[in-house]
């Protein structure tokens, strides 16, 4: 007979994952709270929550899940409905997480609370964490918003955004920025920073191209990655670099971005400033 969660803590284990479910950070320490105060050990009710999420994922993956559980027919039919809240690469990227919560828990010295306490914020955001089951979780779910059509459009640039004016581009490194646009209104992309960071954890070498470029949003809706040189262009976008942007770029503005929708171009290592800019203007007048 296979071990389950304890019929003591049972009710306690489903109100701490209908919270992580629903991002309900006040239930969580309140339910952290409850274990400490009750003089019960924290060990044992991760334990606990370990063997709930293994019962989740059975149900997710295998067809016939009840089959390997012993469960009541009310027990089964809670795991059921739970576990079509959740996506398989979440289950196993939490699964992760507690497990070496545990680990942390069991080591000389650990903070048992403060260890829990972190976990369950992690496990409410993916962001948090820049690791590989993390990043899975969250390109999962970035497909089943786009499946199900609930993406919305990206929000619309004020007009206050400062606007940009490029006169004779150099030639661009994909189609997609074509030598046509004689004037483009530009706008910084904020996130790029992040976009780097992320690039930086996935792959280093690639990241070092991106570092020193550019990131503009277009008034056509794409995205121009700016290099200074054609070499820093076709080092970062060759091999998986593309794909790699594409894949941070999509993660951190919630929304997909399609490849065709990324473009870049080359525009020396010397540009005009916004006093340049001014005083090129007054000359035109």
């Amino acid at each position: 007979m296979i071990e389950t969660v304890g019929t003591s803590s049972r009710e306690a284990i489903l109100e701490t994952v209908g919270a992580i479910l629903d991002k309900n950070y006040d239930k969580l320490f309140e339910q952290v709270n409850d274990v400490v105060r009750s003089s019960g050990d924290l060990s044992v009710f991760w334990q606990d929550l370990i063997s709930f999420y293994r019962d989740l994922l059975i149900f997710k993956t295998a067809s016939r899940g009840e089959i390997y559980l012993d469960l009541t027919d009310h027990e089964t039919e809670q795991i059921r409905e739970i576990a079509k809240r959740f996506r398989k690469e979440t289950l196993l990227y939490h699964c992760k997480l507690l497990e070496d919560a545990l680990f942390a828990m069991q080591r000389a010295n650990a903070v048992k609370r403060i260890v829990a306490e972190l976990t369950l914020v992690r496990l409410c955001d993916e962001s948090l964490d820049t690791s590989n089951e993390a990043l899975l979780s969250r390109i999962a779910d970035l497909e089943d918003r786009i499946a199900l059509g609930t993406i919305s459009n990206p929000p619309q640039v004020k007009k206050s955004v400062k606007q940009e004016t490029v006169t004779h581009p150099e030639k661009p490194v994909c189609e997609t920025a074509k030598p046509t646009d004689a004037k483009r209104a530009l706008y910084p992309l904020r996130n790029w920073k992040e976009v780097v960071e992320r690039l930086q954890n996935s792959d280093p070498v690639v990241a070092g191209f991106f570092k020193n470029a550019e990131a503009y949003r277009t008034d056509g809706g794409k995205y121009l990655i700016r290099f200074r040189d054609p070499f820093s262009a076709t080092m970062a976008m060759n091999g998986n670099g593309k794909l790699a942007l594409q894949t941070a770029l999509s993660t951190l503005l919630k929304q997909e971005i399609r490849e065709d929708l990324i473009c870049t171009e080359t525009v020396g290592r010397q540009q005009k400033n916004d006093l340049d800019e001014i005083i090129e203007s007054i000359d035109n007048a």
